[in-house]
């Protein structure tokens, strides 16, 4: 498959039995790659406009995965295709989730500390200090 097609998430085709369900099962998982790739690069460039995109190709490409998963005999694939090439594949792309899953955790917690942040700005800035704590040089002198 194509980076260009890998990118716009094309849909998996169905599955057929023998090598092509392996190469579909490899293109899946090169598509999954690119997709996380961007994501860690949108991540790390601060473009996280393109992050709704980059979630709904997720997303399908899980939607995908299932519909394989439902629709091949994995034993089969397995003893027929080489289950260690899979294993592998597998746990490389469950590595790859979990830093980026890592990454999106910290962009969630900077933004919640940002808002707790400009919350605590704004509540200051209503407040007109009567009930305000005295400071180290009495209740104005702060």
């Amino acid at each position: 498959m194509s980076e260009e097609a890998a990118i716009d998430g094309g849909a998996a085709k169905p599955a057929r039995r023998g090598g092509s369900t392996r190469l579909t099962l490899d293109q899946m998982f090169g598509r999954l790659d690119v997709i996380l790739d961007a994501e860690r690069e949108a991540l790390e460039q601060g473009r996280l406009d393109e992050l709704d995109d980059i979630s709904r190709r997720k997303s399908q490409c899980l939607l995908d995965l299932t519909r394989l998963s439902k629709a091949l005999d994995g034993r089969k694939l397995f003893i027929e295709e080489g289950s260690e090439a899979i294993m592998q594949e597998a746990a490389r792309i469950r590595t790859k989730l979990a830093d980026s899953e890592t990454m999106l955790k910290r962009y969630v917690e900077a933004a919640h500390e940002i808002a707790a942040l400009v919350a605590e700005g704004l509540r200051a800035s209503e407040s007109d200090g009567t009930y305000a704590e005295a400071g180290p040089f009495g209740r104005y002198g702060r």
